[in-house]
């Protein structure tokens, strides 16, 4: 956890903390705003991973410079996205089970703490089935969290690959 990804997991930890919390969970304003913050924290990681095809497609294009990706680089006309492999939605969801305990949720955001670069046809494979979730019965520390990935054939095992990134948060 760097010190960007330390400020986050404050944050989150106040917000999850708030009162009647449960009351206002499945509303799309507060639930909104929790949601940007676990995808946030991810996304502030100092290395995302890449495929072997996306990984061919940043060096193509010439999109790393010095080796790292600029992280705004991600834009629709440059054919890729970062993708959470573990949907935030599905980690905001953990996190309010375990939102009494800071060390159950420093323990989730780390586990599922990955950001994966796809070009804009693995995103296509991707969203045919697990756009935003993860395989039935898929448990968090249990199952492999590149599940989703590899049901949809986007990889065959999983990813190890990464690339330095730098620059404002792009999500």
């Amino acid at each position: 956890m760097n010190n960007l990804q330390g400020m986050i997991f404050e944050m989150l930890t106040k917000m999850f903390s708030a009162k009647r919390l449960e009351e206002f969970w499945s509303f799309g304003d507060i639930r909104y705003g929790i949601l940007n913050y676990v995808a946030r924290f991810s996304l502030a990681n100092d290395a995302y991973l890449v495929t072997e095809t996306s990984k061919a497609h940043l060096y193509r294009n010439k999109f790393l410079i010095d080796g790292r990706l600029l992280r705004s680089k991600k834009t629709t006309k440059n054919g890729f996205t970062y993708d959470h492999v573990i949907p935030s939605n599905v980690i905001a969801d953990e996190l309010f089970k375990y939102r009494y305990s800071v060390d159950k949720m420093r323990d989730i955001l780390l586990f599922s703490n990955l950001v994966t670069v796809l070009t804009d046809e693995e995103n296509a494979m991707l969203s045919a089935g697990y756009k935003s979730k993860m395989p039935p019965g898929w448990q968090f520390f249990v199952s492999s969290p590149f599940a989703r990935y590899i049901d949809c054939g986007l990889i065959e095992r999983e990813i190890e690959q990464t690339v330095e990134v730098w620059g404002a948060i792009t999500r």
